[in-house]
């Protein structure tokens, strides 16, 4: 069923990327902004005081977020895509993710280039196309 997957392999991990992004990255951000203007900015402010205490590497607050959301996005068109519209969508998301990285590395595009990032995203492609494969491999409707 499509919907379980996208549950599993999509929502979740997107939710996942959002409560550590919303709890531990800078207030600057575009979407404190956004909290803000649909007035939810109190409740955000009171989730990221309960969750200030916690200690979290570096690592889970600035890349793990990144590759959850190159997974979810790449889950969900193995999921949803027809055959060859699903190869030219991997194909550019991949390129997107894997490219913003190195465009940064090369100064095409503001940002900071970081190592870990792209080795996270490169981990979160492979996942999902292993995960892809397994669930076609054991003949799962997808």
């Amino acid at each position: 069923m499509h919907l379980k997957k996208l549950l599993i392999y999509c929502f979740i991990p997107l939710l996942i990327g959002g409560i550590i992004y919303i709890g531990f990255r800078t207030e600057s951000l575009l979407m404190f902004k956004w909290f803000k203007y649909i007035g939810i900015i109190d409740f955000i402010k009171l989730y990221r005081n309960l969750v200030n205490k916690i200690d979290l590497p570096e690592f889970l607050i600035f890349s793990f977020p990144n590759g959850l959301w190159t997974f979810s996005f790449l889950m969900f068109i193995n999921i949803t895509a027809t055959n060859y519209i699903r190869k030219i969508l991997l194909s550019f998301v991949i390129f997107i993710t894997i490219g913003f990285e190195m465009f940064q590395g090369i100064k095409l595009i503001p940002g900071t280039f970081c190592f870990i990032d792209t080795l996270t995203n490169i981990f979160f492609i492979i996942l999902s196309s292993k995960i892809y494969n397994k669930m076609r491999w054991q003949n799962e409707t997808i």
